[in-house]
């Protein structure tokens, strides 16, 4: 992934919600497929933090949609 798209990926992910932004500070978790590490540090249950994780993803390729038409960029989330 270039440099551009990195950057547009960011700034996605800063217009979420701050629940969603906390999320994927700690993405590392949840691709490592470490779901009860992940509950455990931010005082949920898995099964909420499998959820929330879908949901966040689901706002973030909408955002990332979005802002890929705003700019006629090709790039598919």
């Amino acid at each position: 992934m270039d440099a551009e798209r990195v950057d547009l990926l960011r700034a996605c992910i800063a217009e979420l919600p701050e629940n969603d932004r906390n999320l994927f500070r700690h993405m590392h978790l949840f691709v490592e497929g470490r779901w009860r590490e992940a509950g455990a540090l931010l005082g949920l249950p898995e099964s909420t933090i499998r959820s929330r994780w879908k949901a966040a993803i689901e706002r973030l390729r909408a955002a990332m949609r979005k802002k890929i038409e705003e700019i006629g960029d090709d790039f598919a989330p």
